[in-house]
């Protein structure tokens, strides 16, 4: 079959239209691909990140952990709890010779325990001792490994007598409940 030179010009532009549509289509499906695991690759990057990060603070709260994990409080009612930490107060305190009064009992209603595994019991209490029997009657309270602390601290001197120092404390029992 004989070509004539415009039907061979007509092909070889046919030819050249399509191979720079051919060119044009591809190379945008290539810059397509590559936004796409370019994007994929900075979220992986991103996910690594995150991860280092978690392992790192994984590392550092491990001690945490297992603090928590041995000394985890037993599981017991709020009643049992509060009344545990009431004679607990009141024998440290007159074993050391002196007595403390309880100022208010913080009911379970008023707790907020909406995001809480752990509850506590709050206790506040007042006493007027010497420093010596006050300061060790705050050692003997604050125990982290019994869940036991001391929240809130007041230490006065009263008006009538030198020898003695007013205290008031807060101090909070944490508790796994039934």
């Amino acid at each position: 079959m004989n070509m004539t030179k415009r039907e061979k010009t007509l092909i070889s532009v046919l030819l050249v239209a399509v191979i720079i549509m051919v060119h044009f289509y591809f190379g945008y499906k290539y810059k397509q691909s590559r936004a796409l695991h370019l994007s994929e690759l900075e979220e992986l990057q991103t996910k690594i990140e995150t991860y280092r990060m978690i392992d790192a603070n994984a590392e550092l709260t491990k001690d945490e952990i297992e603090w928590v994990n041995q000394y985890s409080p037993a599981v017991e009612s709020f009643q049992n709890t509060q009344t545990n930490l009431l004679n607990f107060l009141a024998s440290s305190s007159k074993t050391l010779g002196f007595t403390a009064s309880v100022k208010k009992l913080t009911p379970e209603s008023d707790m907020d325990y909406s995001e809480s595994y752990y509850r506590t019991v709050k206790v506040q209490l007042s006493a007027r001792a010497t420093e010596k029997e006050i300061y060790q009657w705050l050692v003997q309270i604050h125990q982290p490994e019994k869940m036991r602390v001391l929240a809130y601290l007041k230490l006065s001197p009263p008006t009538n007598d030198s020898n003695l120092i007013n205290c008031q404390i807060s101090v909070e029992q944490y508790f796994v409940p039934e």
